[in-house]
């Protein structure tokens, strides 16, 4: 702290605080006079830049709101426009030819020859482009809407060449269908293509040899062009129908014989596109046919699927189970090399000592000398008469026939000479195809000449094999049949007239024959496992086709091991009908046989209960194999659920269809389910997850019944 005396010296300029005081004050009184006048007039200035910022201010506002109304006018004038542009666009929606061909459900665009598909919602959920090149296309290019209409024809346009296109709609219920016909098609070189946008929806119905087709997996699909047949080389296997399905609830299907092309996904096109196979029409034809498939949408996949195939397909024949072999059981005797050297007799011994002896056996061997001469071998005929007559007389034989000739065969002079045989209608000559590297002629089935050279006695069944040729779609026949598919209809029609049991390896609108459609399983590597893969996909796929009585084979060139054979054997005495192959009681060891006998057991005892309650619903168009969503349609879990299947309504099954596997996810639908291997219930509409499955063991559920 400072000293006093630093003090005083430090403050002796101070002044007295009185004079202090008053010479403060009038220097304040000076200053506040002097700030007051500078204050003022800062005052004065502040105030009018105030003014002049304020008319600023006020002019950018005024031009700023100038420009908000002008935007805001201009917005206005631009949803006007937009808003009268919709309502303009939506009237003459509204008034193009949609409201002329019968219903809200179907329009068509006829500047663009573009049909879209409508559901109830009046959402488009289908795009068509209905496509004509004429030859001349800048002469014949440009087509009118035809002069006289047609009683039976809501739509018509005709081209110069007279190339019409006919749209016509009719309702079946809430099912609304549109016909569409091409008609007086100019000629081979020019015919329509009409192409379908297949991007939203899954689809049904596409028998290919390989990958996801139930339903179709786009990513892996890309064919073109690919004539929709059965035939040598063709990607398409088995029962070939015009019929296919979308879960948007539509069916694209047709009725016509004649030959199509399709073209799924070509180039990643996201189309499906069909056309009539040109190149397959003879060239001497005047007429081209007509080209024509329909269109149905419905309120839910089941009630379009079932609709659409009561009118599209051939109606299925209720074949009575009392009287027939439905729940028999076919032994497939030689189906592979390793089993020619041994006697019909000891394969025969060996089921009956096995306790296994029962049903049918099918000799896969060649029984004829030459395919077509309807005979057996001289030594092969005694062997089968004593085995079948005297030792095992409740066996019943079927035999593999063929619906050609070969050229080696006893009767083939005789047939070129008395007209046996289908005729080219080029040549008028006989139609000769290339048959496991021999020549055959086709059979004339239309001509009742040849029906008595086919019955055999002795035998109780026929399978007719899926000939590896390139059949012709058009022929000459005794009746004046141009189709090659009425050749095989009446050739099926003969066998029946003989027998009660005949069973198909192709087919193609057979349904109304009382036949059953073989789905053989065939062994590929998925994920790096030998698997079943398209087993299922297949079967489903036939079903869905219109043939409920499937019989589960194994494709005779497939090397399975024992562990294969019980996998599919699991699944196979499921179905309505099994031929077991020969080597299935060839592996060494009890346990194998033991395993046969208790899987033929399961299906005495549960199995064909539910196939007997299941046949009624054939009438109504319903297979006996079906896929979940034919149990609850508005489930979209089942749509892309291909290995697992109903049998009927009440019975699920979910079967491992893969070397190595013991466990899978199950998907259970609606309802209460009883399981078969804890006999537990449980709730459905839900998945269970990683679920145990012992080779020893099949996964099935029984449907709780509401009543009990």
């Amino acid at each position: 702290m400072d000293s006093p005396q630093r003090q005083t010296s430090k403050d002796t300029s101070v002044q007295p605080l009185e004079a202090s005081q008053a010479q403060q004050t009038e220097n304040s009184y000076t200053l506040d006079t002097h700030a007051s006048s500078e204050f003022k007039g800062h005052r004065a200035e502040a105030k009018y830049l105030k003014h002049v910022e304020g008319q600023e201010d006020s002019l950018k506002n005024t031009k700023g709101d100038c420009k908000r109304n002008i935007l805001r006018i201009v917005v206005m004038v631009m949803f006007v426009i937009i808003a009268v542009g919709v309502m303009v666009i939506w009237i003459l929606q509204e008034s193009r030819p949609k409201k002329h061909i019968g219903n809200e459900y179907f329009d068509f665009i006829y500047s663009k020859q573009v049909l879209h598909v409508y559901n109830a919602e009046q959402q488009i959920i289908l795009t068509g482009y209905l496509q004509y090149m004429p030859q001349n296309e800048e002469k014949d290019k440009k087509f009118k809407k035809c002069f006289v209409k047609d009683p039976d024809t809501s739509y018509c346009f005709h081209w110069p060449d007279d190339t019409k296109l006919r749209l016509y709609t009719y309702n079946i219920g809430n099912v609304h269908c549109a016909n569409i016909v091409w008609d007086d098609i100019y000629g081979p070189k020019s015919v329509p293509r009409d192409c379908y946008n297949i991007e939203y929806g899954l689809w049904y119905g596409m028998p290919v040899a390989e990958g996801s087709f139930w339903p179709i997996n786009m990513r892996s699909l890309d064919l073109k062009d690919v004539p929709y047949f059965s035939r040598e080389g063709s990607p398409f296997q088995g029962s070939l129908e015009y019929f296919w399905l979308s879960t948007d609830n539509i069916v694209i299907a047709s009725t016509q014989d004649e030959p199509l092309l399709v073209s799924i996904n070509s180039a990643n096109s996201k189309k499906f596109c069909i056309e009539l196979d040109s190149k397959r029409i003879p060239v001497r034809t005047t007429t081209m046919p007509k080209f024509n498939y329909t269109i149905c949408q419905g309120p839910d996949i089941l009630t379009t699927y079932t609709t659409s195939r009561q009118l599209m397909l051939p109606h299925s024949l209720v074949i009575p189970y009392n009287t027939s072999d439905i729940s028999s059981l076919v032994w497939s005797y030689g189906s592979r090399g390793s089993r020619e050297k041994q006697m019909f007799y000891s394969f025969l011994e060996e089921l009956d000592q096995a306790s296994l002896l029962s049903g049918r056996v099918q000799y896969e061997q060649q029984w004829e000398e030459n395919i077509g001469d309807f005979e057996y071998k001289p030594q092969l005929f005694k062997e089968l008469n004593t085995s079948l007559s005297v030792q095992f007389p409740n066996m019943g034989l079927i035999l593999p026939v063929h619906v050609v000739c070969s050229y080696d065969s006893q009767n083939f002079l005789t047939g070129l000479r008395q007209r046996y045989f289908v005729q080219d209608t080029e040549s008028n000559g006989t139609e000769l195809l290339s048959v496991d590297s021999n020549e055959a002629a086709i059979w004339d089935t239309m001509n009742p000449a040849i029906h008595t050279k086919i019955n055999h006695k002795g035998n109780n069944g026929y399978s007719v094999l899926a000939e590896k040729a390139d059949f012709p779609y058009f022929i000459q026949a005794s009746t004046n049949t141009t189709s090659i598919h009425k050749i095989f209809w009446n050739f099926i029609a003969v066998l029946l007239s003989h027998t009660k049991q005949v069973s198909i390896q192709s087919a193609f609108r057979a349904q109304d024959h009382k036949v059953f459609r073989e789905i053989p399983a065939i062994v590929m590597t998925t994920n790096e496992k030998k698997c079943f893969s398209t087993f299922l996909p297949s079967a489903l796929t036939a079903g869905f086709h219109g043939y409920p009585y499937i019989m589960s084979t194994v494709s005779d060139d497939q090397e399975i091991d024992e562990e294969l054979y019980k996998r599919w054997l699991q699944v196979s005495v499921f179905f309505p009908a099994l031929k077991i192959p020969d080597y299935g009681i060839q592996f060494s060891n009890n346990e194998s046989v033991a395993f046969t006998k208790s899987m033929l057991n399961l299906r005495e005892k549960i199995v064909i209960y539910y196939i007997q309650k299941s046949l009624t619903d054939v009438e109504n168009g319903l297979p006996l194999l079906r896929s979940l969503w034919m149990f609850d349609p508005w489930d979209y879990d089942t749509f892309k659920i291909d290995d697992e299947f109903f049998l009927g309504d009440s019975l699920l099954v979910a079967p491992v269809l893969c070397h190595g596997q013991r466990a899978r996810d199950v998907y259970l639908p609606q309802g209460i389910w009883i399981s078969s291997f804890d006999h537990n219930e449980y709730e459905g509409k839900r998945w269970i997850k990683d679920l145990s499955v012992p080779l020893s063991e099949i996964i099935y559920f029984t449907r709780k019944s509401q009543n009990s």
